[in-house]
């Protein structure tokens, strides 16, 4: 399998169980970048799932965060802003 899948095919898993959480416990998933909803979803959607794969995890949405914000239409000043409130996503 191309690495190109294999990315995909995790983005796709990391998305779904984080719908997944927010369907649960009753939260829109509308943002992300939103590092408290992150984080819940790392300790509480992932619990009892090894350290390293709640950082692949975290990882992977501040990827597709960030990756989104570039190719948005948002002024360069404000794209600056939010890569740098995305990449404090630890």
């Amino acid at each position: 399998m191309d690495p190109a899948s294999v990315t995909a095919r995790r983005e796709r898993a990391v998305l779904a169980g984080l719908a997944r959480f927010c369907d649960d416990e009753g939260v829109e998933v509308d943002d992300i970048a939103n590092a408290l909803l992150v984080e819940a979803f790392c300790a509480k959607g992932l619990a009892g799932r090894a350290t390293s794969t709640q950082g692949t995890y975290r990882s992977v949405l501040r990827q597709l965060a960030a990756n989104s914000i570039r190719a948005s239409f948002l002024p360069e000043l404000a794209k600056v802003a939010w890569l740098t409130r995305i990449e404090s996503i630890e």
